[in-house]
């Protein structure tokens, strides 16, 4: 007798119902007695059937074949519950353990089949529930390892099937979350959150309850519900984050109705100053002074633009409760760049020299004066906050601005001490900041991407640590 036959016997007279099918029609093309007697058909019968035959009377689960097709070719084997009818009508509940063979030269599949009655039809209808779980469920033995994931739970990992089972649990957890990790005494059950990392590299959230069932003879694990908050998480995080920026434009409503009262007195007197001020003096007036009469203008002209940059700054403090009125039009970006870097030159003059390149001709961009200074602004005084030391003689900040085909691109370089990759896609969330406490609360940045993608532009940054960081501001050409 050769091997071959010596299968055949043994698929022949198994106990245990057995066929085999064509993975790609589903036909029948091999049958035990065992099955015959478990579906009532004869085998020639069964031979002329397919996998959809015995499934057809299965109205509340129909079978996707086409996943079915799939499921059978990416996987060498693969179980599922079922519901199959038999020769006399009667539906069946079984147990089909699956596995990919070539049968006579063409791909197959041997399927056995097991009968689920009383206590194995408890245990399918849990495993059913197991599977079907929008949470996922798991299990770690004593020694900390998996032992077993459902599919939701490996679908939130994103790692195939039984791909985890044996690896250590901890092998996920966050590096960098030190919080201590108390398992839950025996027969205790313990909360917990946690990030975890993805198959793909990326962190998740999520949340678990975890049971300490080492002493249950019938399990000798701690089982695990597990569900992916992240979303959850980022929701509230925006929710936190809308109801600061609430709080603090009504700060900031009642911070720029104090600071209006004494600057108009202010911007008054000094509009009377500047009137009167080339009458009032005289050559007699200015005997002894360092000064002559056009200083003394100059002076009262500097004391103007200063209280008119502060009233700039209450109309951008007022941006934060009420769209502001716009007030846009074709602006010259090389003029708006060039204030910028005068108001920012306390933050500047100390720790860095400004390197200035403009090309010639650059065409004006639709914006509002105001707030496009005020995106300047932000970026030049992150750019001096980005040297580790004061070292005029090598710390640099390049500002430039050039043109392509509908935009104006404005580039702010600083060779400072750069920014981490891990955060560099967080530098335009609203209150992220690296500064110290008291140096910024993280809204700048935030703000300035705000508004230039308000008019229609883009920011990005790229950064290195140790390699200075350049922020790109581009700017959609006016078509005035």
């Amino acid at each position: 007798m050769t091997g071959d036959d010596e299968l055949r016997m043994l698929f022949d007279v198994s106990p245990r119902p057995s066929f085999v099918f064509d993975r790609e029609t589903l036909a029948l093309v091999d049958v035990n007695q065992a099955c015959c007697a478990l579906y009532g058909w004869s085998r020639d019968e069964l031979l002329a059937m397919t996998l959809r035959d015995l499934r057809q009377a299965d109205e509340s689960s129909k079978l996707d074949f086409a996943l079915a097709r799939e499921r059978l070719h990416s996987k060498t084997a693969f179980s599922r519950t079922s519901r199959h009818s038999t020769k006399t009508g009667r539906i069946i509940d079984v147990d089909v353990d699956m596995v990919r063979i070539t049968y006579r030269d063409r791909p197959c599949t041997l399927a056995s089949v097991t009968e689920l009655t009383g206590a194995a039809e408890v245990e399918r209808r849990f495993r059913v529930l197991v599977e079907h779980s929008a949470d996922g469920i798991l299990t770690v033995d004593k020694a900390g390892r998996f032992s077993y994931l459902s599919p939701g739970a490996e679908r939130i990992l994103g790692v195939r099937t039984g791909e985890l089972v044996g690896e250590l649990a901890s092998s996920l957890r966050d590096p960098d979350d030190r919080s201590p990790r108390v398992g839950p005494k025996p027969g205790e059950t313990v909360v917990n959150t946690a990030r975890v990392r993805h198959k793909s590299g990326s962190w998740l959230w999520t949340e678990s309850t975890t049971t300490n069932l080492l002493l249950d003879p019938g399990i000798r694990a701690f089982v695990t519900n597990v569900r992916d908050i992240t979303e959850r998480r980022e929701l509230f995080a925006r929710v936190a984050t809308a109801d600061r920026l609430v709080a603090l434009g009504t700060l900031a409503a009642g911070v720029a109705h104090e600071i209006n009262n004494p600057l108009a007195y202010v911007m008054a007197n000094l509009e009377l100053l500047a009137r009167e001020m080339p009458a009032l003096l005289s050559d007699r007036n200015l005997a002894g002074t360092r000064y002559d009469r056009d200083q003394f203008v100059e002076f009262v002209a500097d004391a103007r633009e200063g209280a008119e940059r502060v009233r700039t700054i209450v109309c951008d403090l007022n941006a934060l409760t009420r769209p502001p009125n716009d007030g846009s039009g074709p602006v010259d970006v090389v003029a708006i760049l060039v204030s910028s870097i005068k108001m920012a030159s306390s933050e500047l003059r100390h720790r860095a020299r400004v390197v200035e390149d403009y090309a010639a001709d650059l065409p004006r961009v639709d914006a509002n004066a105001s707030r496009l200074g005020q995106v300047f602004l932000n970026l030049l005084v992150n750019a001096a906050h980005a040297f580790g030391e004061p070292q005029l003689d090598r710390n640099e900040v390049r500002v430039r601005a050039t043109s392509t085909t509908g935009t104006v691109i404005v580039e702010i370089e600083d060779n400072g001490v750069g920014i981490a990759p891990e955060i560099v896609g967080r530098i335009f969330d609203p209150f992220f900041t690296t500064k110290p406490v008291g140096v910024g609360i993280g809204l700048g940045l935030a703000i300035s991407h705000q508004i230039v993608q308000s008019i229609g532009g883009e920011i990005h940054v790229t950064s290195g640590v140790g390699s200075g960081t350049t922020l790109r501001v581009v700017l959609p050409a006016s078509t005035g």
